[in-house]
């Protein structure tokens, strides 16, 4: 073939082809990491997400977010409501307002579509950070699984509070080894959040309490990406068995 095309290489000598060749430089990449905030308080995960999102950044990582939110009103609100800071930088946001669920049972040619460019997205990214409506508790729950934990927001008094512990203590008696991650700007809410789930939940994890959090020991606690991606295997999990599309099969034909 490269002789019909012009380009005949160099003929190679035995002698030569035995010789060791240099090992080209490996170029080891930072392994994907996924945060899952759930949607909760007045702002639905906002401040959670922004503060994330802004750390990572200024870590140095390659930061994409993902919105699954059936109901993006609240957080849509919130967003036009808060005030952007000066200098600061944008990363990318993919969102699916009809929500993980609706999302699955969508045409196999329309779900393909939307997973191929969600790959694309975690691809180039090695932070993720993925909010999940707290209304939506089984695709929370799975986001929570793969990921190995999930940032629970604290934002909005003693209502939100009491509330990211009824979606702690569901997660933790489904998924005991998961990690609950509680965000506080304020202590008061910090310290109310974590001793009622040290005493009813029996667990008490590291938490995110205003700049400087631990961000990599966060991660480095948190599961690996599944092999084919976290959001294909997201969107993967319990989808009916009729909604993927068959285009090719490979097999045998007894004769």
């Amino acid at each position: 073939m490269s002789r019909e095309r012009g380009g005949c290489p160099p003929a190679v000598s035995r002698v030569d082809s035995m010789l060791p060749r240099p090992a080209e430089p490996r170029v080891e990449s930072a392994p994907c990491r996924m945060l899952v905030i759930a949607g909760l308080g007045p702002s639905a995960g906002l401040e959670a997400l922004e503060a994330l999102a802004r750390w990572g950044v200024e870590g140095g990582r390659k930061v994409a977010v993902v919105d699954f939110d059936p109901t993006p009103r609240p957080f849509a609100a919130a967003r036009a409501a808060r005030e952007v800071p000066a200098g600061g930088t944008s990363v990318p946001l993919a969102s699916v307002p009809c929500g993980l669920d609706r999302l699955r049972h969508e045409d196999p040619g329309s779900l393909a579509a939307v997973a191929e460019r969600l790959r694309r997205l975690e691809s180039a990214a090695d932070l993720l950070l993925v909010r999940v409506s707290a209304s939506d508790r089984k695709a929370l729950a799975r986001a929570a699984f793969l990921a190995g934990g999930l940032i629970v927001p604290l934002d909005g008094g003693d209502a939100a509070v009491h509330a990211a512990f009824h979606v702690s203590r569901e997660l933790a008696e489904s998924f005991p080894g998961i990690s609950l991650v509680p965000f506080a700007a304020d202590p008061e809410a910090l310290d109310l959040f974590t001793g009622m789930a040290r005493d009813f939940l029996g667990v008490a994890g590291d938490s995110i309490e205003g700049e400087g959090a631990p961000l990599d020991e966060v991660l480095r606690s948190l599961a690996a990406p599944p092999p084919e991606g976290f959001l294909s295997a997201l969107i993967a999990v319990g989808a009916p068995a009729e909604s993927v599309p068959r285009l090719f099969e490979m097999g045998t034909l007894e004769v």
